[in-house]
């Protein structure tokens, strides 16, 4: 059946499916939606699922922090830093060696450029951001794909990051 343009869909995949990104497949498998209802509709959720699975996984742990008496909070340090050194080497390569990022790193990169987060990552001069900057864009709008030896898959996570990026720059 026919989708309206500018809608987000899942169609059925094989394969066990990741504990964080199935409610965004379930969400987007019950109907198509455009990018920002979609994102207000999963942001509800998200920060809890992606804290549970590094939990469950053995990459973060769960610490109290002292002082507060009524509502705890906590601090989540890594465990172990290799997937963090090995995902920051992987931005670096793609952001100022022009290395063609992986999928997940293109995402990562979307999301930051589109939010504007990667000067929580990165400190830079005025050149150095204005490289980043060209860069990630790039990446964002989806010349990645053009960059490597691409597959159904990741023209459709360029194309979805699109999207979702479009719909991320007016909460930056």
């Amino acid at each position: 059946e026919p989708i309206p343009a500018g809608r987000l869909v899942a169609l059925d995949a094989a394969g066990p499916m990741d504990p964080v990104a199935d409610p965004a497949f379930e969400l987007l498998r019950a109907r198509p939606l455009i990018p920002g209802a979609a994102i207000k509709s999963l942001a509800k959720r998200s920060e809890k699922l992606v804290v549970a699975q590094l939990e469950r996984t053995g990459q973060i742990r769960r610490i109290p922090r002292s002082g507060k008496l009524f509502r705890r909070s906590y601090a989540y340090p890594l465990i172990h830093r290799d997937r963090a050194t090995a995902a920051r080497v992987a931005l670096m390569a793609a952001l100022f060696d022009r290395r063609p990022p992986a999928p997940a790193t293109a995402g990562v990169i979307t999301v930051l450029h589109a939010v504007d987060g990667l000067g929580a990552l990165l400190s830079l001069n005025d050149r150095g951001w204005r490289w980043v900057h060209a860069r990630a864009g790039e990446i964002a709008g989806g010349s990645w794909v053009d960059e490597s030896v691409s597959g159904l898959p990741e023209i459709n996570l360029a194309v979805t990051s699109s999207a979702v990026r479009q719909a991320l720059t007016p909460l930056a």
